[in-house]
């Protein structure tokens, strides 16, 4: 009896294979999913559903599928997982902006990225952007900060900079955005002369 789950998973696993392979996808989907009942950490199972919903166009489940993986992802430690579950919630937040135009949520995904990684630049990047775009300076301004400190480049500097004072400009900080300006002006006389 100890092995029937192992065989019973082995043998949905290619029931599935052989119904996507005829071009039942349906019929495929369902067993995938029966072996994400047994395995909720198998690989295949987990890609195959992935590729599924994005054949048929459903990325609000694929948005869900990604979410249930994420909060798998997040229980375990090894940096090998915590590196899974940074991309699954980058590509989650993709899709989430992209595909299903949900900013706030796409927004709420990278958030959760810079709880693991504060400094992760691409989040950063991505993050301001959005909020920028949904016209949010308020929101934007955080992530326009940490970029602008940590950056080492004179020209990203300068255009993060000018991002920083526009968002401090809207959200009618003047006495801050003329500071921004003059630590613009300090770090690179020469690039704004």
């Amino acid at each position: 009896l100890a092995t029937e789950p192992g065989a019973r998973l082995l043998i949905l696993k290619r029931l599935a294979q052989i119904e996507g392979g005829r071009g039942s996808l349906a019929s495929a989907e369902t067993a995938w999913r029966e072996v994400m009942e047994i395995d909720p950490d198998d690989a295949d199972a987990d890609a195959a559903l992935e590729a599924l919903l994005v054949s048929r166009g459903s990325f609000d489940d694929l948005a869900e599928h990604m979410g249930e993986r994420a909060t798998r992802l997040a229980r375990r430690t090894t940096p090998e997982d915590r590196d899974k579950l940074r991309a699954v919630r980058l590509r989650r937040a993709a899709i989430l902006e992209q595909r299903l135009g949900r900013i706030e949520d796409a927004c709420a995904e990278l958030e959760l990225v810079l709880a693991d990684q504060p400094g992760n630049p691409s989040a950063l990047r991505w993050l301001a952007d959005l909020w920028e775009r949904a016209g949010e300076p308020l929101k934007a301004l955080p992530a326009l900060e940490r970029l602008w400190a940590g950056t080492t480049d004179d020209i990203e500097f300068v255009t993060l900079g000018v991002r920083r004072v526009r968002a401090l400009l809207a959200i009618g900080d003047v006495a801050k955005a003329q500071h921004a300006v003059a630590d613009l002006h300090a770090r690179t006389p020469n690039v704004l002369s």
